[in-house]
């Protein structure tokens, strides 16, 4: 299956939506990468936003494309206020710095994978009321729109 990436902030809903599908390279990545940080460019300043990473169909086609796409959604959620549950997959996740760029906040994250097997460890294991695993992007984003938008103002970084 050819690859497929695509980005898209829906303003009205507050979800910035993200899919990364089929055999992919480390181009592939870079393309996705680039696009996802333009589609986070027109999120508003100040505004908390919800994410959804669909993967489901992801093959990467060597470990350089893997390597390319695994720190990219982690570094964007500590970028903007989330601390990833994948950090909780590691005994020691090392020193991870949560800031808020541009005072936007990612307040819930859906993670989407074709692995049942995976999705459902990862539910189990790391999930959390504001992070979650599915294998169907459509319970993955009515999940999302369920969270309730934060007040906005100050609120402490965790």
């Amino acid at each position: 299956m050819q690859s497929h990436h695509a980005s898209h902030w829906d303003d009205t809903l507050s979800i910035l939506q993200t899919e990364l599908k089929g055999s992919v390279t480390r181009e592939d990545v870079l393309l996705w990468k680039k696009n996802l940080h333009a589609a986070l460019e027109r999120i508003p300043d100040g505004r908390a936003f919800r994410l959804l990473l669909d993967l489901k169909g992801f093959e990467p086609v060597d470990i350089e494309a893997h390597k390319a796409m695994r720190l990219v959604i982690p570094h964007i959620l500590l970028s903007h206020g989330m601390r990833p549950a994948y950090a909780d997959l590691f005994d020691d996740p090392g020193k991870l710095s949560v800031t808020l760029q541009r005072s936007q906040r990612c307040f819930a994250f859906a993670n989407v994978h074709h692995d049942e097997n995976k999705m459902g460890q990862y539910e189990m294991k790391i999930g959390r009321s504001d992070q979650r695993f599915f294998t169907d992007p459509d319970k993955a984003r009515q999940w999302l729109i369920q969270q309730p938008v934060p007040l906005s103002g100050p609120q402490d970084l965790p």
